[in-house]
């Protein structure tokens, strides 16, 4: 199994969730607009984290590590595809046809620009010790 289809079955199984324990009141589209605002609310999250990791909150100096930052990046991005999963929904294509296609077409413009050929996970290239 690769990344993207793990990606693609949470957040299947996310707005699945989400469907059966959810306000019964917001089916529909209220219930999509508000898992697109849960994507803007996590990206704020993310945002308070860098500025705690830079301690640029004077009142409050360092509050966050790039752990914190990490964490925030990846809730963003699940929290996009749920929304995406509850946009595609009845959608045959699905989610992970659409990771398929937009990771090709990402690769295609990075190959195009000169960026190198990189593996998914190729040992030995995340050398960056993350400060605490």
């Amino acid at each position: 199994m690769t990344a993207h289809e793990t990606l693609a079955t949470a957040a299947r199984r996310i707005a699945g969730q989400l469907d059966t324990r959810g306000n019964p009141n917001l089916k529909g589209l209220p219930e999509t607009l508000c898992r697109a605002l849960k994507v803007q609310e996590e990206a704020g999250e993310l945002a308070q984290a860098v500025i705690g990791v830079l301690g640029q909150n004077p009142r409050k100096g360092v509050t966050h590590t790039w752990e914190d930052v990490i964490a925030e990046a990846i809730d963003v991005a699940m929290s996009a595809l749920v929304f995406a999963e509850t946009v595609l929904a009845d959608d045959p294509t699905g989610l992970d046809d659409r990771l398929d296609y937009h990771l090709d077409r990402l690769r295609r413009r990075a190959a195009a620009s000169g960026a190198p050929e990189i593996g998914l996970h190729t040992e030995g290239t995340n050398d960056r010790q993350w400060a605490a």
